[in-house]
């Protein structure tokens, strides 16, 4: 038994496994002087030929790509995934990425297998071979994007398909003097863990624009900042950390856009997300659970920014969250109506000045007549005086008394919510007086 378990097993070739159900890439070979093996065994890699259609097929002339590109051509033949071992792969072209369903590239990890422009090479290192496609149902994930030069994008995948099914997870992208990752028109694409950060040129992180529906991040990390615009998008534990990592547009009908778990630590930079009006003029944002500048440094002031002269509104809401200063701060900026509201925050506000934007308080109606809340957002009702029997107030379809008195009487003072479509109704002789806020 322990002469078996010492028996020598020759390493056999990925290429000669029958039924290996992926295409394999390595990194390592003769041309770079990393291996003694053609491709170190995989199916594509430095020693691989120009153009190559097949496995086996080795240069020179050599691939542009370390066999990225072949091996995604082959494998878009046979309908196979594409595996990227660890190492550095160099790129002197762009990887177009083909069109087929299910396309599949996956790395090592990002901290083991990286793909990078070549020395000389400045350009986007991975874009769709025909942007126009229906490219859905594909995958990007575990390996790392490397570049410092070009005009455009370090990995570009705008395309004219609203209805694709992506996901790409646990990429980092490191760039400078080049942005970093778009993906307009990826409707239902799902980004989990982006690791996106710069050198020393600011550049755009993301760009995401979505005409119609939504997307999603989980988990990211945006250094380098960003541009979103969709009707609605949700982060999830998301993390910013620069000047401007948040540059979010409204679509042609009310955007939404959802913030669970999200954090912004001031650190070097002040925390600030920029509202640029677009197609429309409103914008809902909702924070829960997150927290904005948890060490109370100095928040940007303000920390809402509209750097255009033309009016968008925002509703914001912070629920179980925190956002605090140590210097004074507005939370609105110059040409934006805001409208914010607070539940069950986890610290007190602290020199961060909200100024609402005032609520227009209508006038007493007719004793019996209700009044509902017409705003898009909840209002507070500060009622007294008057000679009155009842005040009653009707939501979601039931109503409620909320005071009484069985003769006419003034009404202590009283302060009633009334959210979106909630009404209220006074029976009196002398009319009460009332004022509106923003709840």
């Amino acid at each position: 038994m322990s002469n078996f378990l010492h028996t020598y097993v020759p390493r056999v070739k990925y290429k000669n496994v029958q039924g290996k159900p992926f295409v394999a890439v390595s990194a390592n070979g003769i041309s770079n002087g990393l291996s003694d093996t053609y491709n170190d065994g995989a199916d594509f890699g430095p020693d691989t030929m120009l153009g190559a259609t097949a496995p086996d097929q080795y240069g020179p002339p050599y691939t542009q790509t370390t066999g990225i590109q072949e091996a995604l051509n082959y494998a878009a033949q046979i309908g196979a995934p594409v595996e990227l071992g660890p190492g550095t792969f160099p790129a002197s072209t762009t990887i177009l990425l083909p069109v087929m369903d299910g396309l599949y590239l996956r790395g090592a990890g990002m901290h083991l297998t990286s793909i990078e422009q070549a020395s000389g090479f400045s350009g986007a290192i991975m874009q769709w071979a025909d942007p126009s496609a229906v490219n859905k149902w594909y995958y990007l994930g575990h390996f790392r994007l490397y570049g410092t030069a070009g005009s455009g994008y370090l990995i570009d995948l705008e395309q004219n398909e609203t209805d694709a099914q992506g996901l790409l997870e646990h990429i980092r992208i490191h760039h400078a003097n080049i942005n970093a990752l778009r993906l307009d028109g990826n409707e239902d694409t799902l980004t989990i863990h982006l690791d996106i950060d710069n050198t020393d040129t600011q550049t755009t992180g993301v760009h995401w624009f979505i005409p119609g529906g939504a997307a999603v991040d989980i988990d990211s990390d945006f250094i380098s900042g960003g541009f979103w615009q969709a009707q609605m998008f949700t982060f999830v534990g998301t993390v910013f950390g620069a000047d401007q990592a948040l540059n979010l547009y409204p679509t042609a009908q009310p955007s939404i856009y959802n913030f669970y778990g999200a954090y912004w630590n001031n650190g070097l930079w002040k925390p600030e997300i920029y509202i640029l009006p677009a197609d429309s003029d409103v914008m809902y944002l909702n924070f829960m659970g997150c927290m904005i500048n948890p060490d109370s440094l100095s928040l940007y002031n303000p920390f809402f920014i509209n750097p255009t002269t033309t009016t968008v509104t925002i509703y914001v809401k912070f629920i179980n969250s925190l956002i605090q200063s140590s210097s004074s701060a507005n939370l609105f900026g110059s040409y934006i109506t805001g409208y914010a509201e607070f539940d069950d925050l986890t610290q007190p506000l602290t020199n961060v000045n909200v100024n609402n934007a005032a609520v227009s308080t209508p006038a007493v109606p007719a004793s019996g007549t209700a009044q509902a809340n017409g705003n898009p957002y909840p209002v507070t009702v500060y009622l007294s005086g008057g000679s009155a029997t009842q005040v009653q107030v009707t939501k979601y379809g039931n109503t409620y008394t909320v005071w009484s008195s069985s003769s006419a009487t003034a009404i202590p003072s009283l302060a009633i919510r009334l959210n979106p479509g909630d009404s209220i109704t006074i029976t009196y002789t002398t009319a009460p007086s009332w004022t509106w806020v923003p709840a």
